[in-house]
């Protein structure tokens, strides 16, 4: 069939889960049972079917619904699919998903990443870099890097999985495909 077999994870906010991977209360509660946020994913992918369905993409395979660390579920999705419609259905994915969590936080000013300390949007990337990314690399207990540099690992592993370069580019806000080539052409494959 040459079909492609698409991953994806469906998962939900903060606020739905009652319990930190810390085991303290979340402070962010909002009182939702595992049967609401069930109902919360149903939308979802009700939302997601229809839009996948409008673009001519008819995916079979199989979900699964796992409990996180405090009973909360998330869905995990195996959909194969007709390789030339992989772009679409996962920005179908990423563009309903993200609609239905920025819905939720409309009561925070409509950011989705907040300062999990002030449930406020964070000031600035040097807030970021401070509070969050220094403190994990030293938990993880490899060398030190910057943040940007997850920006290079990201693009040289999606060049050697052979994506187009230019969709990396654009990934990475180039203009054109020479910056991206005059950087990362080394992560290219030769059997292309």
């Amino acid at each position: 069939m040459g079909h492609a077999g698409e991953f994806y994870t469906i998962t939900s906010p903060s606020k739905m889960h009652a319990v930190l991977s810390s085991g303290k209360p979340n402070p962010k509660f909002n009182d939702s049972t595992p049967k609401d946020v069930n109902e919360y994913f149903k939308n979802i992918w009700a939302l997601i079917r229809s839009a996948i369905h409008k673009k001519g993409i008819k995916p079979y395979g199989f979900r699964v619904v796992e409990p996180h660390h405090d009973g909360t579920p998330h869905w995990h999705l195996l959909l194969f699919m007709h390789p030339n419609d992989v772009k679409t259905a996962r920005s179908i994915f990423s563009k309903l998903t993200l609609k239905a969590q920025l819905k939720l936080n409309t009561d925070s000013q409509e950011r989705i990443f907040l300062n999990p300390k002030l449930n406020q949007p964070w000031r600035d990337d040097r807030a970021i870099y401070h509070n969050c990314w220094q403190p994990a690399v030293k938990k993880s207990g490899v060398k030190f890097r910057k943040q940007y540099n997850t920006r290079h690992t990201y693009t040289s592993t999606m060049l050697k999985q052979n994506k187009p370069i230019g969709w990396v580019a654009k990934q990475l806000g180039h203009s054109n495909i020479s910056m991206t080539l005059s950087t990362y052409a080394r992560w290219i494959p030769e059997k292309i």
